[in-house]
């Protein structure tokens, strides 16, 4: 047993929704094992001439140029990376940069993402965008990215994206209606569900990286920012990695009194 399960609301029964969350369910004749798809789209791992195409696709001069942070416009921002707004033909992409300017910075992801044979976190996120996608799920449409590296140690990451058509549910359930909540609650339910029988475990799945489509007609949800990920055999409904999703995930629903309503759409709680 985990020494901390899930967060199930009170009013629930743990040791149902815990039988559940250990149960492997139905089985798959599909591959035993889901592999990251290709990347086509990258842009090379030296910034030149490759990363030069992309930043040339949206209309600026250099690599650098682009993934300045004082391209476009600002959406957010922190001491290593930061994500600009730029148009170009007009089309709304996020560009999205992790900058590691110095040895130092280099040296303290040696093991994560900046060391030699290392994959970037754009690299990652642009490989979960593209399993998304590969899945039908709905997900921001990918356009490129880009490394700069020095002797194999990562300087800059560059990952662009279209804007998606839908907002992060941190910033729209505070405002929608407890008949509304429920239903958008059921909808994260089937697709956390859904996106662990496939073999995915997010490990960064937070609402705000949770996006409603606009089209209201059909709830539909993406999600963005995925780049500590993991893929494991089809089928495998519950393992460590997905509880620990669930774990995350479930307290910023329960804020919002769709948690349970979340665990009964993944067949989890009754």
């Amino acid at each position: 047993m985990e020494k901390n399960p899930p967060f199930v609301p009170h009013s629930m029964d743990w040791r149902n929704v815990q039988k559940r969350l250990h149960q492997v369910g139905r089985q798959y004749t599909l591959a035993a094992e889901i592999t990251s798809p290709s990347l086509p789209m990258r842009y090379g791992s030296d910034g030149q001439p490759k990363g030069q195409d992309l930043a040339e696709k949206l209309g600026f001069h250099s690599l650098w140029d682009l993934s300045s942070p004082d391209s476009g416009a600002a959406v957010t921002a922190s001491n290593s990376s930061w994500v600009r707004l730029v148009q170009s033909n007009g089309i709304d992409y996020f560009v999205k940069t992790y900058d590691y300017p110095t040895i130092r910075s280099r040296l303290r992801g040696t093991l994560r993402n900046t060391g030699p044979l290392r994959p970037s976190r754009s690299q990652r996120e642009a490989a979960a965008l593209q399993w998304f996608r590969l899945h039908n799920f709905p997900a921001p449409a990918f356009t490129g990215f880009a490394e700069v590296r020095r002797l194999g140690w990562l300087k800059r990451a560059v990952l662009v994206t279209q804007r998606f058509p839908g907002r992060d549910l941190a910033a729209l359930l505070p405002s929608e209606s407890p008949s509304n909540r429920d239903a958008i609650g059921a909808c994260i339910g089937t697709f956390v569900q859904r996106m662990h029988d496939l073999g995915f475990r997010d490990r960064n799945l937070d609402l705000r990286n949770l996006l409603l489509a606009d089209d209201r007609s059909s709830l539909a949800i993406a999600k963005i920012d995925s780049p500590r990920h993991r893929l494991v055999r089809i089928g495998k409904r519950s393992d460590r990695l997905a509880r620990a999703d669930w774990t995350r995930l479930l307290p910023q629903l329960d804020a919002f009194g769709i948690a349970a309503v979340a665990l009964r759409a993944a067949g989890l709680a009754t």
